[in-house]
């Protein structure tokens, strides 16, 4: 039985998802691919948005992903860089919990986590 499936457009991404899965003895499948070519329903979709790091950051994009994602998922858990409230009440999702974790490292690292369910 498969228990999760991760889509990653970025193929040096997904290779290191692969590897990052295999360490973890998790049983997965990783398909390099854009998401809008999921057609299967799941339980939950955890979506990491594109933040300048491996994906260039595009708010037009963001919104996309997390409004496809409401049609494959009735529950997501979104990590950002950015706090994204205001927007997740315009999609018209309801914010189930969420935190902010923050480090220092060479600078500021700060992701936001957000729990919504259509």
């Amino acid at each position: 039985m498969q228990d999760m499936c991760g889509w990653e457009i970025s193929p040096k991404v997904a290779e290191f998802a692969c590897l990052n899965v295999a360490h973890y003895q998790y049983n997965a499948k990783i398909v390099t691919g854009d998401m809008k070519d999921i057609e299967e329903y799941y339980d939950a979709v955890i979506i990491d948005l594109p933040y300048n790091n491996f994906s260039h950051y595009d708010e037009e994009k963001q919104w996309n992903i997390i409004k496809h994602a409401k049609h494959i998922a009735n529950r997501m858990i979104i990590v950002t860089a950015t706090n994204i409230e205001e927007k997740l009440y315009e999609e018209q999702l309801k914010i189930i919990d969420y935190c902010r974790a923050e480090k220092t490292i060479k600078g500021d690292f700060t992701r936001y986590i957000w729990i919504c369910e259509n």
